[in-house]
């Protein structure tokens, strides 16, 4: 087999088996990456479900006090007002709140008996409530009580009743107001909350009956499975205090759904989140079919890689043994023919001839022609290892610049994947927060003013960090590739100066840290992208803020030097350590002491707005003590 075929053999068994390796190795920790965040989004929706419950609940405790306080109710309590009268305006009341009647079935008023003493409807009057758990625990405890579902006693509905105490104005109990809703639409409600594409949500109450179910003909049945061991021991404090350690299990049906659990604060109701599992682990499968495809792919051009590389490298060495057998053949021709002639030379009759001297001196000549031929033969053989010598050089040379292409490769690599990581996390985070925000406001629920501006405030300020994050990356995507484009114009640099200062000590403050500043001198003109050199101010202010302690100094210097001003920050932050100040202006690079990562952008983006300015940006830091940036921009007339 030829040295071409046998080392791109062994390149393709190499590259393979690097490639499986590599693909196995990203499939697991990709897989286990994308496993973990659908169980994180299985755990926040069924967490922002709980509380759009919960939410509902409250809003139906709080509609029950506020029936309690009822001028109208007191009104009929105190004899001022008829039967007849106080049931028309429960009834009034009701449709106002309820027009399509899809939701309180009925509002009522019981008596210190627990006799239902007004109602919407006359074949709710007069029923005895006095036994129900819901009504002897409000008595007991003179707070507003929510039930379990109930068969009401009046038509059978399915209900959930959530009874207030009324009390006159020397706190005596005179009755219990109640409000009734029909469990059908909670569990109408609990239908809009999306999980995944075929998942639902499951509500029972505290005596593990159904509350809410997709199968409306399982609702006030008991459960046939099993809580979770720590939901049944756990309290309901420590239960809600965690939502990535909620329990998961299988199914009890038996199929592939999997379920999630998590206590409400209402009456330690459970609410339960229902998802197939291929659903869930959809994506990991997605992504093991592309593994094995690309896989498929890579090999195939690994091979033909392996070929081509194989004949690049083959080639010159081929060319040198050829060489190397062509000289090794001429050589031993060359000793032959040497040996021969000595052979033929020294035989002593040959010597002399019958006069004496005419051999000897051709004796002589042949002596001469053979050292000429050894000297030529010795410096061939010298010229030759020269050549093998100067040939393993390069091969070693070759060599090392192989392995740091790789290691730079590599850690650009490396780069990168981190850069992506944190970046995905990121903008995940911030599109998860702002449809959870969007979702609560589309949903249809009654809010607070208050609640509802502060979700309008999260969503906007999650918009403005998806705007950074996308100008970051596309400013750097471009500036990669070319010179920053700026748009020039001429700016009095006392105001630019100040302005910058101005907003320098507010966001420093508000950060909780302590301003110290110096502005002077600074008059002229500057002729600058105001708005790209406000972005490398702002992209240096931020990171002297994020990487200072609490409570530490930061210091400004904007003054006048020489026909230029100066634009100088300093904290006393955890400084840059001195084997990373070097690459700190590299694309992605983030430090691997620093306690918060970023992107790896802000300082590659700064330097290249500086540099289309024809300034650079400087620094010196210490590792624990600080770091100092600095930039100059010349005064107009003076460049």
């Amino acid at each position: 087999m030829s040295l071409k075929r046998r080392l791109a053999l062994i390149l393709c068994a190499l590259i393979i088996f690097l490639m499986l390796s590599v693909s196995y190795f990203l499939y697991h920790k990709s897989a286990a990456i994308i496993n973990q965040d659908a169980k994180h989004y299985m755990a926040a929706q069924l967490e922002r479900t709980k509380e759009n419950i919960d939410l509902l609940l409250e809003i139906t405790q709080l509609e029950t006090e506020n029936l309690a306080n009822d001028l109208q109710v007191r009104g009929f309590l105190k004899g001022t007002l008829s039967s007849a009268e106080i049931n028309a305006y429960l009834y009034d009341l009701m449709v106002q709140r309820d027009p399509a009647h899809v939701q309180y079935m009925d509002l009522f008023i019981l008596d210190l008996s627990g006799h239902i003493s007004a109602a919407t409807r006359a074949e709710f009057m007069n029923l005895d409530l006095s036994s129900r758990d819901y009504y002897l625990n409000s008595r007991r405890t003179g707070t507003t009580v929510t039930s379990d579902i109930l068969i009401a006693r009046s038509d059978g509905s399915l209900v959930v009743n959530t009874v207030s105490p009324i009390y006159d104005e020397n706190g005596t109990l005179l009755a219990h107001a109640g409000i009734a809703i029909y469990a059908k639409y909670l569990s109408n409600v609990v239908k809009t909350f999306e999980m995944g594409q075929n998942g639902y949500y499951i509500i029972l109450d505290s005596e593990n009956r159904i509350l809410s179910h997709p199968d409306v003909s399982l609702i006030a049945t008991e459960a046939d499975f099993e809580l979770p061991e720590k939901l049944r021991t756990d309290d309901l404090e420590n239960d809600a205090a965690s939502a990535s350690d909620l329990p998961v299990m299988k199914s009890a049906e038996g199929d592939s759904n999997l379920m999630m659990f998590k206590r409400m604060a209402s009456n330690q109701w459970i609410l339960i989140a229902v998802l197939p599992e291929t659903e869930l682990l959809g994506k990991s499968i997605s992504l093991l079919s592309d593994v094995i495809l690309i896989g498929l792919i890579t090999t195939l051009l690994a091979v033909l890689a392996a070929f081509y590389i194989s004949g690049k490298i083959t080639a010159p060495i081929v060319a040198i043994t050829e060489s190397i057998d062509s000289a090794a053949r001429s050589s031993q021709r060359l000793t032959q023919s040497v040996a021969s002639a000595a052979q033929h030379l020294g035989s002593s009759e040959k010597l002399f001839d019958s006069e004496g001297s005419a051999r000897i001196s051709n004796s002589e000549a042949a002596s001469s022609e053979i050292r000429n031929l050894s000297g030529a033969y010795l410096n061939f053989k010298a010229t030759l290892s020269a050549m093998i010598k100067n040939f393993s050089l390069e091969n070693e040379q070759l060599l090392k610049q192989t392995q740091s292409l790789t290691s730079a490769i590599e850690k650009r690599n490396d780069q990168t994947a981190q850069f992506v990581s944190v970046l995905s996390h990121d903008l995940r985070t911030t599109l998860t927060l702002i449809k959870g925000y969007s979702k609560a406001l589309t949903s249809g629920l009654s809010v607070d003013e208050d609640i509802r501006q502060k979700f309008l405030l999260e969503i906007v300020e999650g918009a403005e960090d998806l705007e950074r994050i996308t100008s970051d990356i596309l400013d750097s995507a471009y500036e990669a590739q070319a010179e920053p484009r700026l748009h020039v114009i001429e700016v009095d640099a006392a105001q630019y100066a100040a302005r910058i200062f101005e907003n320098s000590k507010r966001y420093i403050e508000e950060a909780g840290l302590i301003f110290e500043g110096v502005c002077e001198n600074t008059e002229g003109l500057l002729s600058i992208d105001p708005v790209k050199i406000s972005r490398v101010w702002n992209n240096l202010m931020s990171n002297a803020v994020k990487y200072s302690e609490a409570g530490g100094v930061i210091r400004i210097k904007l003054y006048g030097s020489d026909s230029h001003v100066v634009f100088s920050i300093e904290d006393h932050g955890i400084g840059i350590p001195e084997e990373d100040q070097a690459k700190i202006f590299d694309m992605f690079f983030s430090g691997q002491h620093n306690r918060k990562q970023g992107y790896g952008l802000g300082l590659f983006i700064a330097r290249s707005f500086l540099q289309a300015h024809g300034s650079t940006l400087q620094f010196i830091s210490e590792k624990k003590k600080g770091t100092t940036f600095w930039f100059e921009l010349p005064l107009k007339g003076s460049e």
